[in-house]
């Protein structure tokens, strides 16, 4: 369920036309880094992991929108943030990755 919510996101991307070829590939990254650190968290936390992967793509859905929604993008942004918060002591680097897909996507222009 966690890759195809990530191939979602992918496809949001590479298809996005209000990216430019480097913020494409910086989004990439930031999802590719996404993924192994989902991959990390054990079985017994999967639904906290889906919900991370589903707030993911909510929220680069809200800020690849042809018509900016703030509100939206900044609701959907602030459940993404608030989904990572259990993993603080045990992933740090999934923190740390999520506040830079944040940032990122909030400086996408919207």
């Amino acid at each position: 369920m966690i890759s195809e919510t990530l191939k979602k996101i992918n496809a949001l991307i590479s298809t996005a036309k209000n990216l430019t070829d480097i913020q494409k590939q910086e989004l990439e990254n930031l999802l590719s880094q996404l993924k192994k650190e989902l991959n990390l968290i054990p079985d017994t936390q999967s639904e906290s992991a889906q919900s991370i992967a589903s707030f993911a793509e909510v929220a680069t859905r809200e800020a690849l929108r042809s018509t900016a929604q703030k509100d939206l993008l900044n609701l959907s942004q602030d459940g993404l943030d608030k989904s990572v918060r259990e993993f603080a002591t045990s992933h740090p680097n999934l923190i740390a990755i999520v506040k830079t897909l944040t940032r990122t996507l909030s400086n996408l222009g919207v």
